[in-house]
């Protein structure tokens, strides 16, 4: 399992009316997943980063990845032309550089994951490793815009034809990295975004934990979405209860939990000679590792000792 955790104070604004939302209910989550053992990859938004640089340095120090979420989380990637995605790529990584997130690898594209070709070339002139590209997103071109609901509401995507374990590389610079199509995805939702349904910690769970079992038993790869700022808003309805019992229930199916930049780092052959695959394949077959000295304070201490998360 790859957990991903969007960072938008934007979104918290536009739809709960409070960008201070972020700021209060990431350090909750962080303590969560520290409890759970586990490491994820934070994508923060660049504007995120720069309003609140003692979050990132929180996630940095707590040992997880850190990813791009855009630079202003105001329009999906696809539809956009090269330079001007190309621009918000650079400057978002340079937010997220300067609030001490380091060299970021990876892209988790806002707006329901829609990108087009345009997106990936950006993305490599820009210097990142991979998108996190979601399937039924890929080259979408309707210029989603930021805010608008999902084309069907659900808590769920794929996984989808052969199983696929590893990241794949695409033509274009720098030989981009993106998951493979059969990854499956989940997600959290709020109804304070317009056609999604009120939470409901019982749906989560079921949906959740059965997206779990599929990955597990068709050897793929499971993408798992949160946002601090939906979590805050659902605390009455237990979300944060289900995350806990959803990674407590993936450990029980062997999954591990890695971050993303491992993943890409496995892909690329840097995988140490000490490492080990899952005893249940898929569901995170990457592991956490040093990579050349430029990984986080968990992949540098995980590498060196060979645990599993």
């Amino acid at each position: 399992m790859l957990l991903r955790v969007d960072c938008e104070h934007p979104e918290a604004e536009r739809w709960a009316g409070d960008a201070s939302l972020e700021a209060r209910a990431l350090p909750p989550l962080l303590a969560l997943l520290r409890v759970a053992g586990v490491s994820a990859t934070l994508a923060f938004v660049g504007r995120t980063a720069e309003r609140h640089p003692e979050l990132v340095r929180a996630a940095v120090e707590a040992g997880h990845a850190i990813a791009g979420h855009s630079h202003t989380h105001a329009r999906a990637y696809a539809g956009q032309g090269l330079d001007w995605q190309i621009a918000d790529l650079r400057a978002m990584r340079a937010a997220i550089a300067q609030a001490g997130g380091g060299n970021v690898r990876g892209l988790a594209p806002p707006c329901h994951g829609a990108v087009d070709a345009a997106t990936l070339q950006a993305a490599g002139v820009a210097g990142l490793d991979y998108v996190l590209r979601l399937p039924a997103e890929t080259e979408a071109g309707d210029g989603h815009v930021a805010g608008t609901p999902a084309p069907a509401p659900s808590t769920a995507r794929g996984p989808q034809g052969p199983t696929g374990t590893s990241f794949v590389p695409v033509d274009g610079p720098r030989s981009l990295l993106v998951p493979p199509a059969q990854m499956g995805w989940i997600w959290d939702w709020t109804p304070l975004q317009p056609g999604w349904p009120a939470f409901s910690a019982a749906r989560a769970t079921a949906e959740w934990q059965a997206a779990v079992d599929r990955a597990a038993t068709g050897g793929a790869l499971l993408g798992f979405i949160l946002h601090p700022w939906i979590m805050a808003s659902n605390a009455p309805q237990g979300e944060a209860d289900a995350v806990a019992a959803l990674l407590s229930y993936a450990r029980t199916k062997g999954a591990r939990v890695e971050t993303f930049d491992a993943l890409a780092t496995a892909a690329r052959g840097a995988r140490p000679a000490s490492s080990t695959t899952n005893t249940r394949p898929g569901i995170a077959n990457g592991r956490a590792n040093a990579r050349n000295g430029r990984g986080t304070p968990h992949e540098r201490r995980e590498g060196a000792r060979g645990a599993t998360a």
